[in-house]
């Protein structure tokens, strides 16, 4: 039981110390009109009109008259890490957005976007301190972005279409 308790608490040391994430600091800016917010496990959305912060699984709305833009900040420097642009009728989900929870370790920033459906331009920081991982899902596959630069993404049930402005993107199929 000794012996079981002290590699126990070894693993769980290391794996906070190394492993363990916390979220970015995410910021719903609305550039024209209104953006729909949608929350986990509510059957509304409501009207967003000016700056917000938001929370994981967040799906967010925009129609014909409105535009804005997610910004992704690391929480200990408040430095931008990344934005996304949501245009005009697009729709998104927040699925996750995080960093290591130390500053020491080696694992990379993590964002997650999921549901994607519309037109996006994603704006990566090229002087990180770390790798990213920024994963765009629409329903024809996976945009996989690993560098800083400037990507155009355009989603629709039929097609994705991915500009890169800078930088370098993967395409990766559902299957």
């Amino acid at each position: 039981v000794f012996c079981l308790l002290c590699v126990s608490a070894v693993i769980f040391a290391r794996w906070l110390v190394f492993e363990s994430p916390t979220q970015l600091a995410t910021t719903l800016h609305v550039g024209n009109g209104t953006v729909g917010v949608a929350e986990p496990e509510t059957s509304g959305e409501k009207a967003v009109r000016s700056t917000s912060p938001v929370a994981r699984h967040n799906t967010f709305t925009t129609d014909s008259q409105s535009q804005g833009y997610l910004t992704f900040s690391d929480p200990y420097s408040n430095k931008a890490i990344a934005t996304v642009f949501i245009r005009s009728d697009s729709v998104l989900t927040l699925n996750s957005a995080s960093r290591p929870r130390f500053s020491f370790s080696d694992n990379a920033y993590a964002i997650r976007l999921t549901g994607v459906n519309g037109s996006f331009e994603v704006w990566v920081a090229v002087d990180l301190d770390r790798e990213i991982r920024l994963d765009i899902e629409g329903l024809l596959g996976t945009t996989r972005i690993g560098e800083g630069g400037t990507f155009l993404i355009e989603s629709s049930p039929s097609s994705m279409m991915v500009t890169v402005r800078g930088g370098r993107a993967t395409l990766i199929t559902p299957d």
